[in-house]
């Protein structure tokens, strides 16, 4: 594929440059994050780290694949969202201090196959100062990220706050009233898309109403009914539509006979990596008479991603629409048109068993908000109803698994209020990583949750001061241990 150069996306950071950052996700990989994304985001300078993924993937992480969580809860916090559908969004945003600023948006979640092995694609926009075009962009984003969080409590909220305070410059970026898009510069506008308000495929609908040419789409997914693909012929109808897949990897059902102007292509045919990874980038290209149009962002062609005229959807997403006059995005990217035809009849038909989104969210007795830890007091935040203190226990986990501690609140030292509950232990191990209700038959009775260790990750506030701080201690801790030799 000409043209096109791949970097691993951490690596665009500019280094110690930014003091937060905010990392949305569907799915989470702890040895990946842990080993390799923690150390690109110690080279930015990054110290703050609130990380957002979706509630249904952490509860199947938690206590299976968490058994390599290291540094979580410690140096970073972890906050699962609750969704109708799933929560989906892969936004990175980091701030920095003089108006630094970085916004990432794409479909690479945050693992080792996100991040290196999949074959991903991204948007990347250093913001230089709450003047610079992208700036406003920039802070739709933020404003967007701080809406998904807003029921999130303790110590993970603080982490937002944190942000607020030390990036005042954020507050002194102009948003114009009225403005769906922005001018980015280079004869570039931008939209933000997502679905908290209409559907992202509505909302191209509206922007884009010129007479459409062609359509060009790379998707790993697609609704059973490809309900989104056949919109997209409905909305455009004299628009060639141009569908990339990797043959033995795409799902849902494209052996169709309803297609009028769909045509479909062998991904494969377009790369030189013998090693075929795996397609989970999402495209959408747009050429009309006049301008051309990219979508990208995290969103598959599926009725639950983008909703169709009568399908809303049930997925929260983010994505970035670009449209300019002049230039040629398909050719930029590598995709030069040179494309093995696939007939849809001809397609594998790997249908979406039972998609996520349209499962019934698995619900327990009560809702734990967040878990937060000093010392051998525990703060458990809790959604109404309060939790039955006679017959409840507080079970807390390892990563691997194994309870550590089991609390009967019946025989336990507690406050409580209409926010949370405060637990008195006498003693809490080291490695806890989340905490679970059960009932006195040993049944759990609430979702798992993260217990976030506070004091640990009160030395990631980005306050100078702090900083300062925890270099005189560290100074203290070298000269002492140089003293315990002699």
């Amino acid at each position: 594929m000409k043209n096109r150069r791949e970097y691993p996306i951490l690596s665009l950071l500019p280094a110690k440059h930014f003091h937060s950052c905010v990392l949305t996700t569907f799915s989470f990989d702890f040895n990946y994050f842990n080993h390799d994304a923690l150390a690109g985001l110690s080279r930015a300078g990054v110290r703050n780290i609130c990380i957002l993924l979706d509630d249904t993937m952490l509860q199947q992480y938690l206590g299976c694949l968490s058994g390599y969580s290291g540094s979580a809860a410690k140096r970073y916090s972890l906050s699962g969202i609750v969704h109708p559908g799933a929560f989906h969004p892969k936004l990175s945003l980091f701030f920095g201090r003089n108006g630094h600023g970085f916004l990432i948006i794409g479909s690479g979640n945050l693992t080792a196959a996100g991040h290196g092995r999949n074959q991903e694609l991204w948007g990347a926009f250093h913001i230089k100062g709450p003047h610079d075009p992208k700036a406003a962009l920039f802070k739709e984003a933020w404003e967007y990220v701080k809406k998904c969080s807003a029921e999130t409590p303790g110590v993970s909220r603080q982490k937002f706050e944190w942000i607020e305070t030390h990036t005042p410059w954020l507050q002194d970026i102009s948003v114009p009233e009225q403005t769906y898009g922005y001018d980015i510069g280079k004869g570039v506008e931008a939209f933000f898309l997502t679905n908290q308000q209409t559907g992202i495929l509505s909302n191209i609908g509206y922007i884009v109403k010129e007479n459409v040419k062609e359509c060009t789409i790379i998707s790993p997914f697609f609704d059973n009914q490809t309900a989104a693909l056949l919109e997209l012929e409905h909305m455009y109808p004299k628009a060639r539509i141009h569908v990339l897949i990797q043959p033995n990897t795409v799902k849902g059902n494209l052996s169709r006979n309803e297609f009028r102007r769909t045509s479909f292509y062998d991904w494969n045919t377009l790369t030189k990596d013998t090693q075929l990874r795996y397609l989970h980038a999402k495209f959408l290209h747009i050429q009309t008479d006049n301008a051309e149009y990219c979508l990208l962002g995290s969103a598959n062609l599926t009725a639950p991603a983008l909703g169709t005229s009568h399908i809303k959807p049930s997925n929260e997403e983010a994505c970035l629409l670009f449209r300019r006059a002049k230039g040629n995005w398909l050719e930029e990217l590598g995709l030069n048109k040179k494309w093995a035809p696939i007939h849809s009849e001809d397609i594998k038909n790997h249908e979406i068993e039972t998609p996520k989104d349209n499962q019934e969210k698995e619900t327990k007795q009560y809702r734990l908000s967040a878990i937060d830890r000093i010392g051998t007091n525990l703060y458990v935040y809790y959604t109404k109803p309060r939790p039955d203190f006679e017959n409840t226990r507080l079970s807390l986990f390892d990563g691997w698994g194994e309870r550590q501690k089991l609390l009967d609140l019946a025989q336990t030292e507690l406050e409580t209020n209409d926010e949370f509950l405060r637990i008195t232990a006498d003693s809490i191990e080291e490695d806890i990583l989340y905490g679970q209700l059960f009932d006195t038959h040993d049944t759990a009775i609430s979702n798992k949750q993260i217990v976030h260790d506070m004091a640990a990750l009160s030395r990631t506030n980005p306050d100078p001061k702090t900083q300062q701080i925890e270099g005189l201690l560290d100074q203290i801790d070298l000269m002492m241990s140089k003293l315990l030799k002699y």
